[in-house]
């Protein structure tokens, strides 16, 4: 494994030779999710038409015809409805290319002593060490066994 910036990324996986070979895969992480609207994302990414397209590259007619008629549309209802048969066609072709990972929002319950940073979008587990702590100044800690 080794650091390399997005533009080699994209070059060597646009060309299926990034890794160790002809590897279509590699591991990243994407920009902070601005906007829960995926029309525009999916169009970017899915149609082939596009320039980030050639990174996964799964030719579907459907796809680009539904991805092309969503950025069109204006009614937001009618929009939505395009975008729920964009995900349904690519479930059925395994994600047009793309692994998929994981993006969630969940909640969870802490002692107010517990100290962690503000979720972001990169992922930051080799940091745990370093942006979690116990705050031993907190009201919560009296008394807490060591």
């Amino acid at each position: 494994a080794k650091i390399e910036n997005y533009t080699t990324i994209s070059t060597k996986v646009s060309k299926a030779q990034y890794g160790n070979g002809n590897n279509n895969v590699w591991w990243g992480w994407i920009s902070e999710i601005a906007d829960p609207e995926p029309t525009l994302s999916n169009f970017l990414i899915y149609n082939s038409t596009q320039p980030q397209w050639a990174q996964f590259g799964l030719k579907s007619d459907k796809i680009d015809q539904l991805t092309a008629q969503s950025v069109a549309e204006f009614d937001i209802k009618k929009r939505q409805d395009i975008g729920k048969d964009v995900n349904r066609e690519l479930l059925k072709n395994w994600g047009a290319g793309l692994p998929y990972t994981l993006t969630g929002i969940n909640t969870w319950l802490a002692w107010n002593y517990f100290k962690y940073p503000q979720p972001s979008a990169f992922v930051e587990t080799h940091l745990t060490a370093q942006n979690y702590y116990f705050d031993q100044t907190d009201p919560t800690w009296k008394d807490r066994p060591a």
